[in-house]
């Protein structure tokens, strides 16, 4: 199942929530998913950055450019974790 998911980021990423309804659509028990999630460490503010990096080569993303919001709200991500990253509230990028 790690590796599914693993290669499942590598070649279509998106949210977490997206991801774990993926895998419940598959028969996988909610409970070994939200283990191998919490294993891998996965949060969906790092999976932005690895979006913007793999996409736009860059790490932020700016309030105003709807072109990236609207392609990060396709993956998934909610407004609340997008405007994170746009207003530069999130320490750690």
């Amino acid at each position: 199942l790690r590796e599914l998911l693993e290669s499942r980021l590598k070649s279509h990423p998106r949210a977490i929530s997206i991801l774990k309804v993926e895998l419940y659509k598959r028969w996988v028990p909610k409970n070994l998913i939200d283990d191998v999630i919490d294993k891998l460490n996965l949060t969906d503010l790092e999976l932005i950055k690895a979006l913007l990096l793999k996409k736009y080569k860059r790490e932020r993303v700016d309030i105003y450019d709807k072109r990236i919001i609207r392609y990060l709200s396709s993956k998934g991500f909610s407004w609340d974790t997008i405007k994170l990253i746009a207003c530069g509230k999130d320490e750690r990028f």
